[in-house]
């Protein structure tokens, strides 16, 4: 074989081993630009969407706070009805949140929350009967002996999941970083 003979099959060699790395380069950069589509696509707007719930459900506190301390009747009534399309909004968002659920936990932490906004909402429907009624005083000992440790306990749940959705959010994007 002569020297020009083996610098050709060199160029050959070396051209093909390039083509060879390149391929692969954008081979991985595809899947990557895959996995990162899917977490900007699927898993973050759902982990957004959790924090937006701690936000919403701030709203209601708010609002049950003013009817459970309101005097007037009719404002207290205007207050009700503004709780519960909040309830129809929160209701909403848990069901979005159920369809976006990823693994056994976070579903069960969404049903814990549905049960637990439905004993939070019934504890509010029972303050706001006390207070037109006209038994102020019984409305604000059910409220905060009741509303407030239904609230309680459905933040810790909205909090626990917005937690578990964060952690969702590391496990998949930890694959990508290792490459």
């Amino acid at each position: 074989m002569t020297i020009r003979m083996r610098i050709t099959l060199l160029v050959i060699l070396t051209f093909i081993a390039i083509a060879g790395i390149g391929g692969y380069a954008m081979y991985q950069s595809r899947s990557s630009a895959v996995e990162v589509r899917s977490v900007t696509e699927g898993v973050m707007p759902s982990v957004l969407a959790s924090s937006d719930l701690m936000g919403q459900l701030k709203d209601v506190q708010l609002a049950a706070m003013v009817m459970a301390t309101e005097s007037d009747t009719q404002l207290v009534e205007q207050e009700n009805g503004k709780l519960a399309e909040k309830k129809a909004v929160l209701e909403k968002a848990l069901a979005a949140q159920a369809e976006q659920a990823e693994g056994v936990a976070q579903r069960g932490l969404i049903e814990q929350a549905k049960e637990s906004l439905d004993n939070y909402f019934g504890a509010i429907d029972t303050v706001a009967k006390f207070k037109l009624a006209g038994k102020n005083e019984i409305a604000q000992a059910q409220f905060f002996g009741g509303v407030m440790q239904y609230q309680t306990e459905l933040e810790g749940i909205v909090n626990t999941l917005r937690i578990e959705k964060n952690l969702s959010l590391i496990h998949i994007s930890e694959p990508t970083r290792l490459r």
